[in-house]
């Protein structure tokens, strides 16, 4: 414990980028070799995640540092070390935990422009299955059971869940879920989300939208609204799209049965129709196209008098005409091409004019 407080102090308080002196990385690297990854004393942890975290820190504001410490050969093991070290408090709680996302985030920025880092994250170790396996493990120890406040409750806000320590830490791995899709290199990202669709969504989050408790049913649902609201990165909503839009559970597509729901319990109704509203407000087409317009598509709700002309078919472009029957006269193409050629005639016309008058004889 004194020695990784004594490099945590050199570390974070020297101005000179230590890590360059073999007297001092041969040394750390031969500590960060007496460790191995599981449980040990809390307080052991908190100065080795502290030192790791220092460590990554180092590493993003001198770049150049990194090739000490991942490339091949003997000294490669550190490489192993450093991410094999911190990848337990992936989920851990606390500061601890906080403190391990950090470093592991700046890692992941670090490989953005970094392949042969990215590589060795993908292929050389087991970020991307815990990361998206640990959502699956956090995720069966939320209540299964939603304690609503007042008969207008219909999604979680932020005071509902603060104080629901599991559900808590769900919503920190899930950030940083996010944050990794967003800061990590291409590989890291299609990785992690495709860990994700396959190692959570369809396992854990599909049976559980189709439970047949419909208290189950309302806790799913707006786990799942809340989650979608809690994400910003594109890939990462595109992958909860693709489950909601595409996987089908019992021969029928997630969207499909949470449209089931609406005439069904009002409560549950009320919460389905918030998952909704979210979904369109990501203004996407495939989801304005299914919650919307496949329904207006048959025309059921015009007259019948009216449906032939509203099903006509635009086989040759005929909408594009009629938009462009509608701009005016003077801004049509034609009518600008003849004016044009109208001031090109008067001015050659006062050209010749001027000619001729200047070449009469007096």
């Amino acid at each position: 414990v004194e020695q990784l407080k004594l490099y945590e102090m050199l570390i974070s308080q020297s101005r000179q980028p230590l890590l360059r002196y073999q007297p001092v990385l041969r040394p750390l690297v031969t500590l960060l070799g007496t460790f191995s990854p599981g449980p040990a004393s809390p307080v052991l942890e908190n100065n080795l995640v502290l030192l790791l975290n220092q460590l990554c820190v180092s590493l993003a504001r001198e770049p150049s540092t990194l090739e000490l410490f991942f490339q091949d050969g003997q000294e490669g093991t550190a490489n192993l070390l450093i991410f094999s070290l911190l990848v337990p408090f992936i989920h851990h709680e606390g500061v601890i935990g906080q403190q391990a996302r950090d470093a592991l985030l700046l890692i992941m920025a670090m490989s953005s422009d970094n392949p042969t880092m990215a590589r060795y994250i993908t292929d050389n170790s087991f970020f991307c299955p815990i990361l998206a396996t640990g959502l699956s493990a956090l995720y069966s120890s939320l209540p299964r059971k939603i304690e609503v406040r007042g008969d207008d409750w219909h999604f979680l806000r932020r005071e509902d869940w603060i104080g629901v320590s599991s559900l808590v830490l769900f919503m920190n791995s899930l950030e940083f879920c996010n944050a990794v899709t967003q800061v990590a290199h291409p590989l890291v990202q299609n990785q992690l989300v495709e860990y994700i669709h396959n190692g959570f969504l369809v396992p854990v989050m599909g049976p559980a939208l189709h439970k047949t408790s419909i208290e189950e049913m309302i806790a799913s649902t707006a786990y799942l609204e809340l989650f979608l609201r809690s994400i910003s990165e594109t890939a990462l909503l595109k992958t909860f799209l693709r489950f909601i839009l595409l996987h089908r559970h019992d021969s029928a597509t997630i969207l499909h049965t949470l449209v089931s729901r609406i005439a069904s319990n009002s409560r549950l109704c009320m919460v389905s129709l918030t998952l909704f509203r979210t979904l369109l407000n990501l203004n996407c087409e495939d989801v304005l196209l299914q919650l919307v317009l496949r329904y207006l598509i048959p025309c059921n709700h015009v007259m019948l008098s009216q449906r032939r002309a509203v099903k006509d078919l635009d086989l040759y472009s005929k909408t594009a005409d009629k938009f462009l029957s509608l701009i005016p006269k003077c801004c049509q193409k034609e009518t600008l091409v003849s004016q044009e050629r109208e001031e090109e005639h008067a001015t050659w016309s006062k050209g010749e004019d001027v000619q001729h008058y200047n070449t009469a004889p007096y």
